[in-house]
């Protein structure tokens, strides 16, 4: 099944007159990475925030080469971390008929899990996604998982094209849409209605996706505001947690249907 060929009707995206149907380029890009037999490249994730006027910063790289249906090589570094700590690099290898990945970090045994490989990528992706310190829609779309790629999917509204952009020197479309943050709004029946008033909840947001003509994704921008809701002290009396921006991009470096390095494959011992 591929997703993106009901994209529009499934999550009611609707577009304004544009110069590009922002719903079709978005379905488009879904398409092309589905009917791709592999992909390889680099997504580099940085997150900062700004708590009580101390920056902080995350950048996770992920080098990652997938090939149809379910040989994986994916590696998870986190190259730079200010004001942060604990995150642990974390890494995936299939071979087609094993999958060896690094175990949760309270394990005290083996760090590394063997595992059947599954029939596909969904299959795959089920078994550590989890424990990915970076579990973006770029990788969902490298190692196509519909599972994956729905947690994503499934929260976008009103996609809008806002014109051309510029990424890393590419050319691409630069498209908005409304993302919801909380699953509960997800699931309300009146999630359209609150999406279009002015007055926004707190549980939504604006993300950005840099699509090229051709299908291929450039870039993610996505800032959300956490905390603010209320709290209680160690008396019980009720406080009022404090909130901060935090901003999320993704700049991503995939190749389509270009030779693969089998070596990359093995599994560790």
């Amino acid at each position: 099944m591929m997703i993106g060929i009901v994209l529009a009707a499934a999550i009611g995206m609707q577009d304004a007159p544009q110069t590009v149907d922002a719903s079709k380029l978005f379905s488009k890009m879904l398409a092309r990475y589905n009917a791709a037999q592999s992909v390889s490249g680099t997504i580099t994730f940085t997150q900062t925030a700004d708590v009580r006027g101390v920056p902080r910063k995350l950048t996770i790289e992920t080098k990652i080469q997938a090939q149809k249906p379910n040989k994986l090589y994916l590696w998870q570094t986190p190259s730079t971390s200010v004001g942060t700590s604990g995150v642990l690099p974390f890494f995936a290898i299939s071979d087609g008929k094993q999958v060896c990945y690094t175990a949760p970090p309270q394990w005290t045994g083996n760090k590394k899990i063997y595992e059947p490989a599954g029939k596909d990528f969904d299959t795959l992706l089920a078994s550590f996604s989890l424990l990915m310190i970076d579990r973006g829609f770029p990788e969902a779309l490298a190692a196509y998982s519909n599972n994956e790629i729905k947690d994503t999917v499934y929260r976008l509204r009103d996609l809008k094209d806002e014109g051309a952009a510029t990424i890393e020197g590419k050319s691409a479309r630069k498209i908005r849409s409304t993302y919801i943050i909380s699953d509960g709004v997800i699931k309300s029946p009146d999630v359209i209605a609150k999406i279009k008033t002015q007055n926004v909840p707190p549980s939504l947001t604006v993300c950005y996706f840099y699509i090229t003509n051709e299908g291929d994704l450039l870039a993610i921008n996505r800032e959300e505001m956490v905390g603010g809701g209320p709290l209680r002290d160690q008396t019980g009396r009720p406080v009022q947690q404090e909130s901060f921006k935090v901003s999320s991009q993704w700049i991503v470096d995939l190749k389509i249907d270009q030779p693969v390095d089998a070596s990359l494959f093995t599994i560790p011992r």
